[in-house]
């Protein structure tokens, strides 16, 4: 079994009644949509309601982009020029019916995680990620070095200031660990559970959850 921590937004300042109603209000639109013929014409009524109530949660979100500062491609000439350094040349491959402005606009919300500030070893974002920003978690489900219990917890979603404590609760277990006892697949083992600590960290101090998708 997979597990991948997907980072959630978070809402923006003076936002929190607004962006806790419309989350709630999506869930219901969505299971309603998961019980609905996709034929019938109520289908298409509810479904542009649940477009419009996601323009309005995004319009009250902050997504892990703009928290770790990834500029895209539209508002940064240093993250258009490495698009088209790196991505044009494929999807123009892939779609040469399309000439280059025509991609760039297709791309201009397009955010270079590359590029960000915090893309170093020291913040979190160093682990075997899932798409960038998110992170592997089968490696912690799955640790011959955790508790039963701690491993169960990262099946679980998590709030910011529920990862922080995750976080810290698998340091201390952690700490029961001398280097020199271990073996080099234990030691590897110990480098990956830190990486996990590192993103639980910097994501749950900077107001961000994460749901637990396997």
């Amino acid at each position: 079994m997979g597990l991948d921590w997907i980072v959630e937004n978070k809402p923006k300042e003076n936002c929190q009644m607004q962006f806790n109603t419309l989350n709630e209000l999506l869930e219901q639109t969505q299971e309603q949509l998961e019980q609905m013929d996709s034929n019938s014409l109520e289908y298409e009524e509810v479904l542009n309601k649940y477009s419009g109530l996601k323009e309005q949660l995004d319009s009250v979100s902050v997504s892990k982009y703009e928290t770790a500062k990834c500029p895209r491609v539209s508002k940064s000439k240093k993250a258009r020029d490495y698009f088209i350094q790196k991505y044009l040349p494929g999807i123009k491959t892939s779609h040469p019916e399309k000439t280059n402005e025509e991609i760039l606009k297709d791309f201009s919300d397009f955010a270079i995680i590359d590029l960000s500030p915090y893309k170093s070893p020291n913040t979190g974002f160093s682990g075997l990620f899932c798409s960038g920003l998110d992170f592997r978690g089968k490696g912690i489900g799955c640790s011959s070095l955790l508790s039963d219990e701690l491993k169960e917890e990262a099946f679980q979603d998590h709030g910011p200031a529920e990862s922080v404590d995750y976080a810290a609760r698998m340091k201390t277990h952690l700490a029961q660990y001398k280097k020199s006892s271990l073996n080099n697949e234990q030691k590897e083992e110990i480098e990956f559970l830190i990486k996990g600590i590192k993103w639980l960290n910097f994501w749950g101090k900077r107001g961000h959850g994460y749901y637990a998708w396997y």
